[in-house]
């Protein structure tokens, strides 16, 4: 079926619409720009708080290479679980 079919069976007769958007219609290049400035915005935030990422990371680094005996007998069973 081709786009234009879809819109034409999507406006035949017995065929429920939603309501329109009460909103209105969306502007595209504000909801863009929008979006473009909130990653701008998260990536800043993380650039900012770079030191307590980086302590973080290498903590969950220790505790993995701690654990690491420890799961490698959870990781196996689980592996068995999921082939069967």
């Amino acid at each position: 079926m081709t786009t234009a079919d879809e819109d034409r069976a999507a406006h035949a007769p017995g065929v429920i619409l939603p309501p329109a958007d009460p909103i209105g219609t969306l502007d595209l290049k504000k909801s863009r720009d929008f979006t473009a400035a909130a990653a701008f915005n998260k990536l800043l935030e993380v650039a900012e708080k770079g030191d307590k990422v980086a302590n973080g990371l290498a903590g969950w680094g220790k505790v993995l290479h701690e654990l690491k005996d420890q799961s490698a007998p959870i990781v196996d069973w689980l592996w068995r679980q999921l082939g069967n």
